[in-house]
Parts: C-alpha cells; structure tokens; sequence
C-alpha cells in the first residue's frame, strides 16, 4: 500500500462524552483505572463506567462505599456535588455528529 492510499483510508472520529468530572478527576489524580477503582470496591467494571458517565445512580451504599475509598486515598469528595439528588433523576440524550470528509486532509503536529 502507498503511502497516499494509506492517508486516504485514514479515518478520524471526533467524540464527546459526559462524565461525572468529580468522579473521573479524582479517579486521574490516583492514577487509576476505572477497572481498578471498581475491582477495589468488588464491583463489575461496566458498574462503575456507568456511574462515572452518568449513565446510571448509584444507591446509598454504593456512594458511600466510593466516597470512603477516594477518602481512604487521601481525596475528600463532597457527596451533594458527586451524587446530587437531580442527576438520579437526569436522562441525558445520546448525540451523535458526523463528520464526512470527501478528500483526506493533512495534520502537522
């Protein structure tokens, strides 16, 4: 393969995620995974990706139990800004943009 044709079957995808940017800060300065941060609190991964992308709430002792593990590293979360009462009930819409490119472009960095 040319080194043209390998740039033209270039693709690209631009994405935009919602988080819970208290939950995924505190989790990036420990320098943790989420699969890390769900293996210590002995839940599935996917559990917590779906709590740390608002995709779903978690129940009292689940919240508890994540507030005493970033406690217990040393990072106080305030639980009224992590697990507000309002983002139990929020459903937030998928989004998506497309992004079509006739002709393949060149980025310098």
């Amino acid at each position: 393969m040319t080194e043209e044709k390998q740039e033209r079957n270039f693709r690209i995808r631009l994405e935009a995620r919602l988080k819970n940017d208290y939950l995924a800060h505190a989790r990036e300065k420990l320098g943790f995974t989420q699969k890390a941060i769900a293996a210590a609190l002995e839940i599935y991964p996917g559990r917590y990706s779906t709590i740390e992308n608002m995709h779903s709430y978690p129940d009292e002792d689940l919240q508890q139990r994540i507030m005493d593990f970033y406690k217990d590293h040393g990072i106080n979360l305030d639980s009224e800004k992590i697990f507000p009462k309002e983002l139990k009930k929020a459903k937030f819409n998928k989004k998506y943009v497309k992004f079509l490119q006739k002709d393949y472009c060149h980025y310098q960095i």
